[in-house]
């Protein structure tokens, strides 16, 4: 009986790395493969595939910069702070994007006239070129990682997502 119920154990409890015994999951690909680590995947692919293009376009930016461009595109002269949580980074990560910008003139760091205190980020003459251009490189990459999925797949993927982000937000 004892070896039963060592092979039954085994078999459906693994020993979490904190000590405690944990059940394994069901036998099915997500269950398998944690969620986490798709998005991940998906995330890094497409970030490659965003710079190679980048770098072919003759955009001097690192695909982790454009949602900053892009959302000052649709409201120029945000404060960090507003940008970072628009784009939902920490002022630790804000601060270096925003520099390594800077250098390469496309936002420039502004005090506002209202309140000296304040500092507004807008984009430069090339940041306001390179928006729109960097807007439809994604666009376009994106149609690309969407090719081959057939509309309804996409839709039932929308659901689904909405639905785990329904399910993680307080």
């Amino acid at each position: 009986m004892d070896d039963l119920a060592g092979t039954y154990m085994s078999a459906d409890i693994q020993q979490h790395p904190c000590g405690k015994p944990e059940p394994m999951m069901p036998n099915s690909a997500l269950r398998n493969a944690p969620l986490h680590r798709m998005f991940k995947a998906v995330e890094q692919a497409f970030r490659h595939q965003a710079l190679l293009r980048m770098r072919q376009e003759g955009m001097d930016v690192y695909p982790g910069a454009a949602p900053l461009i892009l959302h000052l595109g649709d409201e120029d002269g945000l404060t960090m702070s507003e940008l970072g949580k628009r784009c939902g980074l920490e002022s630790s990560t804000m601060t270096p994007l925003v520099d390594e910008l800077e250098r390469h003139d496309v936002i420039a760091r502004v005090r506002d006239p209202e309140d000296r205190r304040v500092i507004r980020l807008h984009l430069t003459a090339n940041g306001r070129t390179l928006e729109p251009c960097l807007r439809v490189l994604l666009m376009d990459l994106q149609e690309i990682a969407l090719s081959n999925v057939p509309d309804n797949d996409l839709a039932a993927m929308h659901r689904v997502l909405e639905r785990i982000l329904t399910n993680l937000q307080p």
